[in-house]
């Protein structure tokens, strides 16, 4: 949560009692939050499970027909910092990620895909990563 404060007094004093602390001058009443909203984990077919994770999470993929992708993990300064190159065929497909050597932190998920008939498709999801 952030807050913010306006037009404090050019003498400002603070008391304490008892490890009780007044400063006085103005708090705005209103506090300001600042989010970012989540993606949700299911993205068409696609579930990233568990997220956040210590690092070891599952991709399922329900896939309507045999595709290839390069699965590709990005840092918050956009640089690619892991490839998996996957075939998924038709029907239920999982693919288990081991990442615990990254640092804590949000990471990003890129999925392009390509069908038999060479159309392109891209995924993209967000990862949490706890220790």
């Amino acid at each position: 949560m952030l807050s913010y404060t306006i037009a404090e007094m050019t003498l400002v004093q603070t008391f304490s009692s008892s490890g009780n602390f007044l400063t006085q001058g103005f708090q705005q009443p209103e506090g300001l939050f600042l989010s970012i909203p989540e993606r949700p984990m299911v993205s068409g077919d696609i579930l990233i499970y568990p997220n956040p994770s210590n690092g070891n999470f599952t991709l399922s993929y329900n896939s309507p027909e045999n595709l290839e992708a390069s699965i590709r993990i990005y840092d918050l300064l956009g640089q690619i910092v892991m490839t998996k190159n996957v075939s998924f065929t038709a029907g239920a497909n999982t693919v288990n990620f081991d990442i615990t050597h990254f640092g804590q932190g949000n990471l990003f998920l890129a999925i392009p895909m390509i069908n038999s008939k060479g159309e392109k498709k891209t995924v993209y999801n967000k990862i949490n990563l706890v220790n």
